[in-house]
């Protein structure tokens, strides 16, 4: 039997910079309940372009690297990316 260890971690990227992190949180909770949301930031605590998102479940993984990838917001396209843990559970969680 074959176990995938279960991940719900997205990196979202390409967030324009001054766009509000509230603004962001509410985009990727319209995929799924999110567990936790932290936008990277400088040691001066300047918002960074990406983030990580934590999802409830993985249903709300896929909805969020099929619909957001390449979503336009605010003149820039989000990047939508998985760790390879997350990805092996999302195709596992499709089969």
């Amino acid at each position: 039997m074959n176990i995938v260890e279960e991940s719900k971690k997205v990196w979202v990227g390409k967030i324009p910079l001054d766009v509000p992190d509230s603004l962001i949180e509410r985009v990727l909770k319209t995929c799924g309940p999110v567990e936790s949301w932290k936008r990277s930031a400088d040691g001066k605590g300047n918002l960074k372009g990406f983030g990580f998102c934590y999802y409830e479940d993985i249903k709300s993984v896929y909805l969020c690297y099929t619909l957001l990838n390449d979503y336009e917001i605010c003149g820039s396209c989000l990047s939508v990316k998985l760790d390879e843990k997350t990805m092996m559970y999302m195709k596992h969680w499709k089969s």
